[in-house]
């Protein structure tokens, strides 16, 4: 597809590339939000665009997020050690309210899937 923009067909290999792997996958694109809107509608990702590394820990802890997208605009080699290792160091939280908040983002990619 030779129209789409850069960020747009990368979204569209990872899309593939997900489905094949399900693992986790991080996306790059100049602010990130296009990778991450493309990423999020695969069924069964929770990307976040993380431009820092409290909030890429915060994904991790409290949205169980697998996918990081990241902005190629605001996102320095130092930033992007802080953003991985936050990132890596990560988990999903076991507190009953995020777990409750993760169950009810899977049922909602449940819910898309059958009204396919």
């Amino acid at each position: 597809r030779p129209w789409l923009a850069g960020w747009l067909r990368r979204a569209f290999f990872f899309r593939r590339r997900f489905e094949d792997m399900r693992a986790s996958f991080g996306r790059r694109c100049w602010t990130g939000t296009g990778a991450s809107i493309a990423a999020n509608k695969v069924p069964g990702v929770r990307a976040a665009l993380c431009a820092d590394a409290y909030t890429a820990d915060g994904a991790r802890r409290w949205n169980d997020a697998n996918v990081l997208a990241l902005s190629l605009r605001l996102t320095s080699g130092p930033l992007l050690r802080e953003i991985l290792d936050a990132w890596f160091a990560g988990g999903p939280s076991e507190d009953a309210e995020d777990r409750d908040n993760v169950t009810h983002v899977e049922r909602l990619d449940e819910d898309r899937r059958a009204a396919r």
